[in-house]
């Protein structure tokens, strides 16, 4: 019984603690919101004669000419990972935000090894990276194959070079 109620008193506590971080979190987000609205409000500038100048906030009673001016919006060149995510779709993009176990890319085909499964779950599914874990790995000449292949099976499919990564915790 005693246990219960240590455990109860945890629940409770752990409540309470979240609900006033919830609270903070809003409270301190509010005064940010006011004081960014504030310093927007009064740091109002205008063009006169092709020079920028603070002003005071407009009311009825001042006038002020302003003359504005566009500048050209300045692009610079694309580069090759710029046309490479231009050309994506949004189911490739989604994917390239997963990181997965091979048998789980292959559905349970590929536990050691790569095999046409993974070539062509690759292709549907082209994942962000690989990770492996023990039950994935015999030998280092075995994972250096399937990271090989399974490299080579990604450029056949036109894939975004994936990441590679290893459970070092052993659980």
């Amino acid at each position: 019984m005693p246990d219960k109620r240590k455990k109860d008193k945890s629940i409770i506590a752990l409540t309470v603690l979240s609900a006033f971080l919830i609270t903070l979190d809003a409270v301190v987000g509010a005064y940010f919101i006011v004081k960014a609205l504030k310093n927007k409000n009064s740091e109002e500038t205008v063009a006169v004669n092709g020079e920028f100048k603070e002003t005071e906030p407009l009311t009825t009673e001042t006038a002020v000419t302003t003359e504005t001016t566009t500048a050209e919006p300045t692009t610079e060149p694309k580069d090759e990972f710029d046309l490479q995510i231009e050309g994506m779709s949004l189911h490739e993009k989604v994917c390239q935000m997963f990181i997965v176990r091979p048998e789980v890319l292959t559905d349970g085909a590929d536990l050691t090894v790569a095999s046409q499964a993974t070539a062509d779950r690759l292709k549907e599914y082209p994942v962000g990276g690989l990770i492996y874990f023990e039950k994935n790995l015999e030998s280092q000449y075995q994972i250096t194959d399937v990271i090989r292949t399974t490299k080579q099976y990604a450029e056949d499919a036109g894939c975004v070079p994936l990441f590679y990564s290893v459970d070092e915790e052993g659980g």
